[in-house]
């Protein structure tokens, strides 16, 4: 390892392809960040594939005495001996979504097909091209009922990346605004967000609450039994996620909203006068 460390650019040509700088060699896993045995396998196999002339085979320990312990550090040691040409990286990642259940028929879903593709002629070019992508991905769903499995498609619902940005106040100090306030955020790509006309979702973590669409349709209340008016909305959407058993599934709620006070006609009503009840 000294020797290529002290002659790491004579030697380039006799290890690695690339002509200079570093690659980086990634292994990833689902263990958990304190467990490494999986790390050195996985990453002297890539080493094996960024060089020349079997040099690892060369320098692996493999001895009827060798134990767990060499082996790991015969590895570390090939590590160390390329860390010229290489940075090397582990990533851990998170599982996913281990299994789907599709509720309702295939009949359902091809129902739900034919709706979405007659809503294309009520729409303009910009809905036109969402509800393209969102056919695409229901006839994915049709397919996956049927048995018709693409692997490809459903290692695809959602990928996170992870990141810090500075938020910035024009109005900070200057010795504040030197050192901004790093806030995390998640950037979620992957046909799930396409489903709400999206190439991408930013979450900024520093956000206490989650805001979800609803709907919020105003109903006039007319009451004949006394001559007043209630003024009501209607309000509903995704409000929520049901868990049990590892198995997650969106929760649907609709509510009546009505004002505390009835009104007469021509009387407005002031925020005062108003509460909600579901």
């Amino acid at each position: 390892a000294q020797h290529v460390d002290e002659n790491a650019e004579q030697l380039r040509s006799n290890f690695v392809e690339h002509n200079e700088g570093k690659i980086t060699l990634t292994t990833c896993d689902f263990n958990d960040k304190y467990d490494w045995d999986d790390f050195y396998d996985q990453m002297k196999k890539e080493v094996v594939k960024n060089t020349k002339n079997n040099i690892c085979q060369l320098l692996t320990a493999d001895f009827s005495t060798t134990g767990k312990v060499q082996s790991i550090l015969s590895t570390a040691c090939i590590m160390n001996t390329f860390k010229f040409y290489f940075k090397y990286q582990r990533e851990i990642r998170i599982c996913g979504i281990r299994q789907v259940h599709f509720m309702g028929t295939i009949n359902d879903w091809q129902s739900l097909r034919i709706k979405t593709e007659q809503l294309k002629l009520f729409s303009n070019d910009q809905f036109h091209g969402y509800l393209s992508g969102v056919l695409s991905i229901f006839d994915q769903f049709i397919e996956t009922y049927k048995g018709n499995v693409n692997r490809n498609f459903w290692i695809k619902v959602c990928d996170v990346k992870r990141k810090t940005i500075a938020d910035i106040n024009p109005c900070a100090p200057v010795q504040l605004s030197l050192f901004p306030k790093r806030i995390p955020i998640e950037k979620l790509t992957g046909w799930v967000v396409q489903l709400f006309g999206l190439e991408e979702f930013i979450i900024e973590s520093d956000e206490d609450d989650s805001i979800l669409p609803c709907i919020n349709t105003p109903v006039d209340l007319l009451d004949g039994r006394n001559g007043t008016t209630d003024q009501c909305h209607i309000v509903g959407g995704f409000h929520g996620i049901y868990s049990t058993e590892n198995r997650y599934k969106p929760v649907m709620s609709v509510s009546v909203i009505q004002m505390l006070k009835s009104k007469t006609q021509n009387q407005i009503f002031s925020e005062e006068d108003c509460t909600t009840y579901l």
